[in-house]
C-alpha cells in the first residue's frame, strides 16, 4: 500500500503513525526494504515515523482548524 500511495501521489515522504512501530522499531526497517523492492529507484520517498504516536492525531486535527480558523487553507507547510 506504500508503494502504491507513494508512486500515485508523489510525496515528499511518508510518514507512519502507529504503536507498533514505537513497540517493534525494527518493523520500519522491514517497511522500507519491502517499499524500496516494489518501487522504481526514481520513484523512491523517504519513509519516517512520528515521534509522539499519541498525540499526532491530535496536533495534526488542531493544525487543520487552525488553519481554517485563521484562512490560511492555501498556504503550504514547510518543515525544516
Amino acid at each position: 500500500m506504500i508503494a502504491n500511495v507513494s508512486t500515485a501521489f508523489a510525496p515528499d515522504v511518508v510518514v507512519l503513525n502507529t504503536t507498533v512501530l514505537e513497540i517493534l522499531p525494527q518493523l520500519l526497517t522491514n517497511v522500507r526494504e519491502s517499499t524500496a523492492k516494489l518501487t522504481s529507484p526514481s520513484r523512491q520517498v523517504p519513509i519516517i515515523a512520528t515521534k509522539n504516536v499519541q498525540s499526532a492525531a491530535l496536533l495534526g486535527g488542531a493544525s487543520v482548524i487552525i488553519h481554517q480558523a485563521l484562512g490560511l487553507e492555501s498556504l503550504k507547510m514547510q518543515f525544516s
